[in-house]
């Protein structure tokens, strides 16, 4: 399994399962548990790193308004169509019913393709919480952004390694 950081708010491998080499374009998850006592989530922000920005989408989910922040990168692809890079995706429940429930958990399929070389992969998730009065309106934010060890509110971050050589 690609390595972790230990936050709540995390970016993991689907599929394939265990490492992800190089150059490989898999299926990955966004998990975010809520684990207030009494505030529901309502809203993930995610930051897609460079690495990974031209070849990231988004499973579509009809519980969940997706916005995709997205910049033209200048060139054009194989059909002459613009290149776009995916620079952040944001998850807003539609309703409350959807929204994430203290002891739940949310997850959102995304995929991308690999960087050709060994990198990690560094996702900083913005979690939104509804404020202490039940409102969406200053909510409470918990930014899963922090140094990996260190920090209270860590980063996901994922190991890609070399893919193995061919037989």
């Amino acid at each position: 399994v690609p390595a972790l950081s230990s936050g709540h708010s995390t970016v993991s491998a689907l599929q394939p399962q265990g490492v992800s080499p190089t150059g490989a374009r898999g299926t990955f998850v966004v998990r975010a548990p809520n684990e207030t006592p009494s505030q529901n989530t309502w809203k993930i922000v995610m930051y897609v790193p460079y690495q990974i920005q031209e070849s990231f989408s988004v499973k579509q989910d009809p519980n969940w308004k997706i916005r995709i922040v997205r910049q033209d990168t200048g060139r054009k692809g194989e059909g002459g169509g613009a290149i776009y890079a995916v620079k952040r995706v944001s998850w807003t429940a539609r309703n409350r019913d959807a929204e994430i429930e203290p002891g739940m958990f949310g997850e959102w399929p995304v995929r991308w393709v690999n960087p050709v070389a060994p990198a990690k992969l560094c996702f900083g998730i913005a979690q939104y919480y509804r404020n202490a009065n039940g409102s969406r309106n200053k909510p409470e934010i918990v930014n899963w952004t922090g140094d990996r060890v260190t920090a209270e509110h860590p980063r996901s971050c994922i190991d890609v390694a070399a893919s193995p050589p061919a037989s």
